[in-house]
């Protein structure tokens, strides 16, 4: 059974939950099971009325130049 200090916990927590100003950010990789999962999240966090604010997607490196390794290095050996 659970205390009364979980069940007041739970319901601060749930009353935080329904505030304006809590926002659900999810976080995932570009990985298909971690993508279907976020989607997954998403449809059911709306279901219970509540936006996605935002998803953040980890492990994506930017592509900072097209030239290959080659390149690359023979442009700085000659540096």
């Amino acid at each position: 059974m659970m205390s009364w200090r979980c069940v007041a916990r739970a319901r601060a927590v749930d009353e935080m939950l329904q505030e304006p100003s809590t926002a659900f950010v999810l976080v995932t990789t570009l990985q298909r099971d971690a993508v279907n999962e976020t989607r997954f999240f998403a449809d059911r966090l709306h279901d219970l009325g509540h936006d996605v604010d935002g998803i953040v997607i980890n492990r994506v490196l930017p592509t900072f130049t097209t030239a290959t390794a080659e390149a690359l290095a023979a442009r700085a050996a000659a540096l």
